[in-house]
């Protein structure tokens, strides 16, 4: 577990004014201390050498990162990249020509390569490799095919969803308070747990966000961007391997891919404690598919300080920690046979749950996703404790019967599990308002989930206090 967010934080002891790897160079500099002290009294080497050693290499580092993070930076600001000519969505001829293709597209194995059209796109714009001819459906199981239907009829009905949501809104831009929204419009939780049209998905969110239309470029956001922060060298290398399945960003340099920099850049400058942890990327890029660029840093900005999730990715990554805690302590609440099961085999929240909260359960199918964030964006954090504690549920039969070993693979791979979308909201929500029946009444006091959070807080203070690893 711990190796696991080293490697999600491995840009985030760097300075951001200089460039400097404090944390190498501390560890270095504890092991040039403890060589030196080691060597003086074994050999009386000099210990001022071996010291002046240690900081020119130091120094070596500091500069080599520096060096690499000017090189990112003038790549993508300093050339004139982001021609969306070269793939984009009206240029579907030029598919072929993208280069650096991401080799975890194809979806089924058994199709082979000669057999795949790839000028097929769903409806968010990702890439569909379906297969041409007669092996339209191979590789699709008889529950797959259903939910693919499900998803077909769903599509049509958003239309007529998409007028209701129109005529709902009229009332709610007037509501100032978030909080008065479900008392504002008898359906509004209804609706909003069946998932916000796709067409409206964008203004909604930004009302959710309380986050303003951007009427002209802001001198502030373009200061951040074109400022060198230190994690360019880091965001260059997780921006490659980003949504690469998606048509914005399948060509390396594409206007989304340097729209997607600018925007870790500038919130890297914004906010130097945070800086920049590798799940930011994939968030980053999702709000890209739905805001204009500097619309898109003011929402993320707006995420992370709304209900602290930028303490998700901190040093130490705090609220991670927390809401582990909180998740385990309302599994042995309402789910306690499969939190006893898991325990029993020593698989904590760490061990599965990491990514999803990491990245904000976006490595789920994206239909899927959005439909989380819907609900994420409107009532906070916790409701996606209470996403965890349905998937968890929905699949308990399934969990209960399994070894260690499949247990921990069926784990593993729960976000490629076919799953009813609807079923699972459905219950996301019966979660949270069975946990928290006192949701809409506006005190927090009364929320368990707050509850659970400051005992978590007491706990962690406690020098004897072992977190979940």
């Amino acid at each position: 577990m711990e190796n696991l967010l080293d490697s999600a934080k491995v840009s985030c002891d760097v300075d951001s004014e200089d460039g400097r790897m404090s944390k190498v160079s501390g560890a270095s500099g504890a092991s040039g201390a403890n060589g030196t002290n080691g060597v003086d009294g074994a050999d009386g080497t000099n210990g001022d050498e071996e010291a002046e050693r240690v900081f020119l290499k130091n120094a070596d580092m500091a500069r080599l990162l520096e060096l690499e993070n000017t090189s990112a930076h003038n790549m993508y600001l300093g050339t004139n990249w982001g021609d969306s000519s070269v793939c984009s969505v009206d240029n579907l001829s030029n598919l072929s020509d993208c280069s650096d293709a991401s080799s975890n597209f194809s979806q089924s194995p058994s199709v082979s390569e000669d057999n795949v059209d790839y000028s097929v796109l769903d409806r968010y714009g990702f890439i569909v490799v379906a297969p041409k001819g007669d092996n339209a459906d191979a590789g699709l199981s008889v529950e797959e095919r259903e939910l693919q239907q499900k998803q077909e009829r769903r599509g049509r009905k958003e239309a007529r969803r998409a007028i209701k949501w129109v005529e709902m809104l009229k009332v709610l831009e007037f509501v100032k308070e978030r909080s008065e929204w479900p008392k504002s419009h008898k359906k509004f939780e209804y609706r909003l747990v069946k998932g916000v049209p796709e067409c409206l998905r964008t203004k909604v969110w930004a009302l959710f966000l309380g986050v303003p239309p951007v009427s002209s470029p802001s001198s502030v956001y373009r200061e951040l961007y074109l400022k060198i922060s230190g994690f360019e060298r880091q965001i260059d290398l997780d921006i490659e391997r980003t949504l690469r399945d998606h048509i914005l960003f399948k060509a390396r340099f594409s206007s989304a891919q340097v729209s997607l920099f600018k925007i870790l850049v500038a919130f890297s400058n914004h906010d130097p404690e945070v800086g920049y942890c590798q799940g930011m990327s994939t968030i980053a890029a999702f709000l890209l598919l739905y805001f204009e660029e500097e619309m898109a840093f003011s929402v993320l900005r707006s995420m992370m300080e709304r209900d602290g999730l930028r303490s998700l990715f901190t040093a130490g990554f705090p609220l991670l920690f927390e809401t582990f805690y909180v998740q385990e302590q309302l599994m042995r609440k309402y789910l306690p046979a499969l939190q006893a099961r898991l325990e029993s085999f020593h698989i904590t929240t760490s061990i599965y749950a990491t990514k999803w909260y990491l990245t904000l359960f976006l490595g789920f199918p994206f239909s899927l996703a959005t439909r989380i964030w819907d609900l994420f964006l409107f009532w906070g954090m916790d409701m996606l404790v209470c996403a965890s504690l349905a998937l968890l549920k929905l699949h308990e039969a399934r969990l209960m019967s399994l070894e260690y070993e499949n247990c921990m693979q069926f784990l593993s791979k729960l976000p490629e599990t076919p799953m009813d979308e609807n079923r699972l909201l459905k219950l996301t929500w019966m979660i949270w308002k069975r946990v928290n029946p006192h949701y809409n009444e506006g005190n927090t006091k009364k929320s368990p989930f707050n509850s659970l959070r400051l005992q978590y807080g007491k706990l962690a203070e406690e020098p004897t206090y072992k977190r979940s690893k």
